[in-house]
C-alpha cells in the first residue's frame, strides 16, 4: 500500500513538472503532431530539408511513463517508427531510441501550445546515396486535437 501511494505521488509530481513555466496548462505528456521536421546539413555545401513541408507527416506520443513512440512518413515513403525514452528540463528535451545508441538532445522552447525543438545532432541522407550525412535536427510540435 505504501509503495502504491509513493508511486501515485511520484506520478502526480511528474504531471505537475510536465507543465512548462512559460505556458501553464500545456502538458508535455500526450500526442503531438509534427508540423516541422527539418534537417540542416553541417557539411559543405550546406543542405536542408523539411520532411513535413515536402509532403511528409508525423506524430509523437510523449507518455507519462517516460516512453515515447514516434511515426514519421516521409514524402512518398514508408512509415518510419521510433520508440524509446524521453526526459526534459526547463530548456531541453532528450530522446533515447530503444535498441540503439542514438540519443537526441534538443533545446526546447514553448510558444503557447507549440513546442519548438532545435539543435539535436542527427544524420540525414541528403544526396540519396544511401549514406547519411551529419545534420542538425529541428522539430516543431503541436498538440494533437
Amino acid at each position: 500500500m505504501r509503495t502504491t501511494s509513493r508511486l501515485a505521488m511520484a506520478l502526480v509530481g511528474l504531471a505537475l513538472l510536465a507543465c512548462d513555466d512559460n505556458s501553464p496548462g500545456t502538458p508535455l505528456f500526450g500526442t503531438w503532431n509534427v508540423t516541422k521536421s527539418e534537417y540542416v546539413g553541417v557539411g559543405d555545401p550546406p543542405a536542408s530539408i523539411d520532411v513535413i513541408a515536402a509532403g511528409g507527416s508525423g506524430t509523437i506520443a510523449l507518455n507519462a511513463d517516460a516512453s515515447y513512440d514516434a511515426t514519421i512518413v516521409p514524402p512518398g515513403g514508408a512509415s518510419e517508427r521510433s520508440s524509446g525514452t524521453w526526459s526534459f528540463t526547463e530548456s531541453s528535451l532528450t530522446m533515447r531510441e530503444s535498441g540503439s545508441s542514438v540519443t537526441w538532445v534538443f533545446d526546447r522552447v514553448m510558444e503557447g501550445d507549440t513546442m519548438v525543438l532545435s539543435g539535436a545532432d542527427a544524420e540525414f541522407d541528403f544526396d540519396g546515396d544511401g549514406t547519411p550525412e551529419p545534420a542538425t535536427w529541428n522539430v516543431t510540435l503541436r498538440p494533437r486535437p
